[in-house]
């Protein structure tokens, strides 16, 4: 059926390294003054290379391996397990790799003479190297998983012992896609605290025990008050299992690839749908500080990374372009500087221990050199055939649905239902501009229409509530409103859309603490919120996305509500240039 009818330098090789094999002597610890948990003091003689495999493995969802490939499930299973109960001394332990994210905040695998902004996390948000700089940290979580798994499989004895030593050969970090109609809410096997696995049990046999579930929650093996966690275990919000994650996450991933052909501008996009999402998850996930030991955390970043190589595919030969470093600190990168296809990666080294910069993953194919791939980005294809093939998924998974007659009806080109040409139709959107330095930490808006509770639409960031940024800066992100107004039957016309968009068009603004604090718009003095649309043209059979006109601003939808723009304001938001400007 047509879519639009449905509209390493010797260490590359090594199976399992340890924390003691590569570091040597048992590590120092520093204790605070306060006399509160010891923060563990990273040595630094020797370095982990992010080396990758030396053969292509597919990263799969996380329901797709849970059901197709069970051997290689348990053994995800067994391996997460595994790298999770290492002493949060051993630097390649869950607790150490997930803190080079956020705390505790101090140097892994550099001296402590290499800290350039002290308090502050290696993570880059709100960055043009967001995409880049999680790729190498994946790779480096999927490596101590990969040889976890391969070295619990040489327990195995028996006639069933090569099967799952293959199996852990193939282990990979899976994603969550919680932009698909497949998989709007957690994976099952995430939200259940307890799972049954097959491990070597006495002589090596496989043998079937429950464990406590390695994905349901991280637990410390101490707490850690020093930077806000005095609990055993991650958590996560009181409505993240049952969320529909794909009703403000779908339309977003959508029109992040057809708004941006420019890697810069993408890469914001991507940020801003990846910040929904740790949103709506809660709990730790709200913070930079602890996200990363939630295990949601990595499959999550693996499906930003997954959408990433979907872009690189669909759009090659768009890369990095410098720009000015964004005014929010991490630990070894200056404040003040350009960041381009150079920009060192910190902490992450090659094994000829070099950093790794953006320029070695600026292609698709680059991340088949390092031993993965997608179903949507496969290996073995030209760079045309790739471009098409991942196109077609792009507009296969995240287009237009038609699921229903009206939907079909909102297309201006053809109401018949059985469309022939390309088809266009006006699609709405929101746009959020404001002052960085104004929102420390993480705020939440969320887009209604009517007095309903049903989302039409996000806007979120991400960061830590006690680190404001050092200078200005602005946070940019737009959400679509168009599946919406579609579900609400409400004609996409100007005509018919925006006095109707006037009336019942509301937001709500919220400081993600915990549980989250409503906060006035008052608070973000800045603050602009617009409605913008775009007439949008689909093409037949889904070999190229979908293609956008200038856009127009509709003033009426946000004039006088806190936070939007007015008639009268200078020219809106420079979002998307050029831009005309509607009255109504």
């Amino acid at each position: 059926m047509r879519w639009l009818d449905k509209l390493a330098a010797g260490l590359i090789g090594v199976v399992s390294l340890t924390s003691q094999s590569v570091y040597g002597a048992a590590l120092n610890t520093r204790s605070l003054q306060d006399g509160s948990s010891p923060l563990f003091k990273r040595q630094t003689p020797a370095f982990t290379p992010i080396r990758g495999f030396d053969r292509v493995v597919q990263r799969r969802s996380l329901n797709t391996l849970q059901n197709n490939f069970p051997d290689i499930f348990n053994m995800l299973i067994l391996a997460w397990d595994n790298v999770a109960r290492r002493a949060e001394s051993d630097l390649l332990s869950y607790y150490q790799i997930a803190g080079i994210h956020g705390a505790p905040y101090i140097p892994w695998q550099y001296p402590d003479n290499a800290i350039v902004n002290p308090e502050s996390a290696y993570c880059t948000h709100r960055s043009q190297l967001f995409l880049t700089w999680h790729r190498p940290y994946l790779l480096l979580f999927e490596q101590e998983l990969h040889d976890a798994a391969v070295s619990i499989a040489q327990d195995f004895t028996g006639p069933d012992a090569a099967r799952y030593q293959a199996a852990a050969n193939d282990v990979r970090v899976p994603y969550w896609d919680w932009a698909s109609i497949a998989e709007p809410t957690i994976p099952p096997a995430m939200r259940q605290s307890t799972i049954s696995v097959t491990r070597p049990g006495t002589g090596g046999a496989p043998t079937r025990v429950t464990i406590t579930n390695p994905l349901f929650a991280y637990r410390f093996l101490q707490r850690h008050p020093e930077f806000g966690i005095n609990r055993d275990t991650t958590i996560r919000g009181a409505t993240a299992s049952t969320f529909d994650f794909g009703s403000v996450t779908r339309a977003t991933t959508y029109n992040s690839f057809i708004q941006n052909t420019a890697f810069n501008a993408y890469s914001s996009a991507a940020e801003g749908a990846h910040n929904n999402v740790h949103g709506r998850l809660g709990g730790d996930m709200t913070t930079t500080v602890a996200a990363a030991f939630d295990p949601i955390f990595w499959l999550h970043h693996t499906n930003v990374d997954r959408l990433s190589a979907m872009f690189q595919a669909i759009r090659p030969g768009q890369y990095l372009t410098p720009v000015a470093r964004p005014p929010i600190p991490t630990l070894q990168l200056p404040i003040l500087g350009t960041d381009n296809l150079q920009t060192p990666l910190y902490p992450f080294r090659n094994p000829n221990a070099q950093e790794w910069t953006s320029d070695q993953i600026k292609d698709a194919p680059d991340i088949f050199t390092y031993g993965y791939s997608y179903p949507e980005v496969p290996p073995g294809r030209t760079t045309s055939d790739l471009q098409t093939f991942t196109t077609q998924e792009m507009n296969r998974l995240y287009g237009p649905s038609f699921s229903s007659d009206f939907e079909v009806a909102s297309f201006a080109a053809d109401t018949s239902g059985a469309p022939q040409t390309a088809l266009a139709r006006r699609e709405y959107s929101v746009n959020v501009l404001f002052e960085t330095v104004e929102a420390p930490g993480s705020i939440r808006i969320s887009f209604y229409l009517g007095s309903g509770t049903d989302l039409v639409g996000q806007v979120s960031t991400l960061g830590n509530a006690n680190m404001r940024p050092s200078g200005n800066g602005l946070t940019n992100y737009t959400s679509p409103l168009t599946t919406g107004l579609v579900e609400k039957q409400v004609a996409l016309k100007a005509e018919d859309a925006v006095p109707y968009l006037s009336r019942e068009l509301r937001w709500e603004i919220e400081q993600l603490t915990d549980p989250a604090r409503p906060i006035p718009a008052s608070q973000i003095p800045s603050l602009q919120i617009a409605v913008v649309s775009s007439i949008v043209t689909y093409i037949e059979g889904g070999t190229e996305l979908p293609r956008l006109s200038d856009t127009v601003t509709h003033f009426a939808p946000t004039a006088g509500k806190d936070g939007g723009i007015e008639l009268q304001a200078p020219p809106p938001i420079g979002i998307k240039a050029p831009a005309s400007l509607d009255p109504n």
